[in-house]
């Protein structure tokens, strides 16, 4: 009797373990499904874009659901140094958060922090903006006029 009672206690643990471990597998494979490298992020981007290409306020919604706003100056004209006003909303409705950021121009993207801007191939009022905070985030963004 006593056999089956531990017989019993180990088959009960062994499908606990298995269904926690389960469960953690299932949780990973949806992050990665859901936070993964973003469809918009493999649209054809501008190859070599130049400071100036970049300047002009760009709007969009982080995962289309929150706000967000980029606005890129130069110091002067012909400086190739930008600037940018980054404008996010924390809760959709509520008022934008703010924050200057430095940005530099790497290989097809401008950089800002965490967060990459890319020109798309075929039209230059179009782009993609990848945050990569805790959970990455695309934004697909258009100048203003």
């Amino acid at each position: 009797m006593a056999d089956d009672k531990r017989d019993n206690l180990r088959w009960l643990i062994a499908t606990g373990v298995f269904a926690v471990v389960l469960c953690a597998l299932a949780l990973i494979l949806r992050n990665c499904h859901t936070h993964g490298p973003p469809t918009a992020q493999h649209k054809a981007t501008r190859s070599n874009p130049t400071p100036a290409d970049f300047v002009g306020t760009w709007r969009g919604r982080w995962d289309g659901q929150w706000n967000v706003q980029f606005t890129i100056t130069r110091d002067t004209a012909n400086s190739p140094e930008l600037n940018v006003l980054y404008e996010w909303e924390e809760n959709v409705g509520q008022p934008m958060n703010q924050r200057n950021f430095p940005v530099n121009l790497q290989g097809d993207a401008l950089v800002a922090g965490m967060i990459e801007i890319r020109l798309s191939a075929s039209d230059p009022r179009r782009a993609t903006a990848t945050g990569r905070f805790r959970n990455t985030r695309t934004a697909a963004l258009v100048r203003d006029p």
